[in-house]
């Protein structure tokens, strides 16, 4: 009897040791990724520009100023989509002139920001396709102009035109 009771101590005891020395193994990855900041645009997502009362002699005179100004981390890059808004198309065989609601003049857009320039100087905008700026660092003005275009002969008339601008950041 004592030796039961000697193997069933044993037991116990073998069974309390190891679990004292039982343990476990938890592997813990951790994953992720470190991106850049993307460039903002923190002015109104709605601009307006009034080219006021010209003459329609004088209709190449004047131009509209269209304030784009994007803040960057440094080394971004913006892709810049421009097309023709709610109620204007492109003036037949042309890739960079709207036609306005006076189906006789047009309005173009040029890269006047000091970032959008082409070798210091303005370039129409593509109003069907895009333009990848890159190294942009802090203050990025890729501002436009809008400029009046003669499509035929003007006369007396009010005119609109509207534009959609798509900034896509790296």
């Amino acid at each position: 009897m004592s030796l039961i009771l000697f193997r069933i101590v044993v037991i116990y005891v073998l069974t309390a040791v190891h679990a004292l020395y039982a343990k476990d193994t938890v592997n813990i990855s951790v994953t992720g990724s470190l991106k850049k900041p993307p460039c903002t645009y923190a002015a109104s997502k709605s601009i307006s520009v009034n080219m006021g009362e010209v003459t329609y002699d004088k209709y190449d005179t004047v131009s509209g100023n269209i304030p784009l100004i994007l803040q960057c981390p440094p080394g971004s890059a913006v892709t810049v989509t421009v097309r023709p808004g709610s109620g204007t198309s492109l003036a037949s065989g042309s890739t960079t002139t709207a036609v306005t609601s006076y189906r006789n003049l047009g309005i173009e857009l040029w890269w006047s920001g000091t970032q959008a320039l082409t070798g210091g100087q303005q370039q129409r905008v593509s109003l069907t396709g895009n333009r990848i700026l890159s190294g942009l660092s802090g203050q990025a003005d890729l501002s436009m102009t809008a400029r009046l275009v003669k499509l035929a002969d003007l006369g007396v008339s009010s005119f609109s035109a509207s534009f959609t601008v798509e900034l896509d950041y790296d």
